[in-house]
């Protein structure tokens, strides 16, 4: 039977009996799992693997990602590659873009992604911690903090396996680059490529410099035009702001609140 992303983090796990996924260094399991790993200067990439034989791959990540949670995940998205795609290709070489992809039938980088995800945040571990509360940024930053991940990959998780359907955007330079759902979201077009509405909660924090202190309401249509969703429902938008990458996330969820 061939491995699941999930089922192949489980074992990994299982095998070197890691409880809690913190307790290892990621690239001390991709020399156990017959990999040499290094850090070097790169070009439109941010991760590459290149196998060199039927055991044995090299797995190299950008030097210059000074951030400790994204190569984590950078790091347990190439060890998924090493676990599952070792006889499709000789090598990965993965951008930005790679580490977006979710949920991507027969997408290899979607898998990988997968894999990263449960071997970083086990389900089993993610759950419970994100059930102690409602959603709110907070609990997404503690949760974040607790498995030692990205701001942005604990939401993807969180849209993944959360009770409450929630959308985050990424905005940069005034403009939404991209953006993700949970699968129940009542909207389920979100609009990228196009510039930041004025009235919204993130503009007025980029403007000001700071993030947001605490969810505002806004009217819906300031982020979606999509018919499912009523012109009169006001929407709840928390903006984090990310200076290291000169953008801003906007999460945004739904109320049960009318204009």
């Amino acid at each position: 039977m061939i491995d699941t992303p999930k089922s192949s983090a489980i074992k990994l796990l299982s095998q070197y009996g890691i409880e809690n996924p913190t307790d290892v260094p990621i690239e001390d399991l991709i020399w156990a799992q017959g990999g040499i790993y290094e850090e070097k200067p790169m070009t439109g990439a941010e991760g590459r693997i290149i196998f060199t034989g039927s055991r044995s791959a090299i797995v190299v990540v950008n030097q210059s990602i000074r951030s400790p949670e994204k190569l984590r995940f950078i790091r347990a998205h190439e060890l998924g590659h090493l676990r599952l795609h070792r006889s499709l290709r000789p090598f990965f070489h993965c951008d930005a873009q790679a580490f977006m992809e979710r949920n991507k039938q027969g997408s290899h980088e979607s898998e990988a992604n997968a894999f990263a995800a449960e071997l970083l945040m086990p389900e089993h571990l993610f759950l419970p911690l994100i059930h102690t509360a409602p959603f709110s940024v907070e609990l997404l930053q503690k949760t974040a903090r607790n498995f030692q991940t990205s701001l942005a990959v604990t939401a993807y998780r969180y849209a993944e396996l959360g009770e409450e359907p929630i959308a985050f955007f990424f905005s940069q330079n005034g403009q939404i680059e991209w953006a993700h759902r949970s699968d129940g979201y009542l909207a389920t077009y979100l609009q990228t490529k196009k510039p930041l509405s004025s009235q919204s909660v993130t503009y007025k924090c980029i403007q000001n410099g700071v993030s947001s202190s605490m969810p505002e309401l806004v009217p819906a249509e300031v982020w979606f035009n999509d018919r499912r969703v009523p012109g009169e429902l006001l929407v709840y938008e928390h903006c984090v702001l990310a200076p290291p990458i000169g953008g801003a996330f906007s999460f945004v969820w739904m109320s049960n609140q009318y204009r």
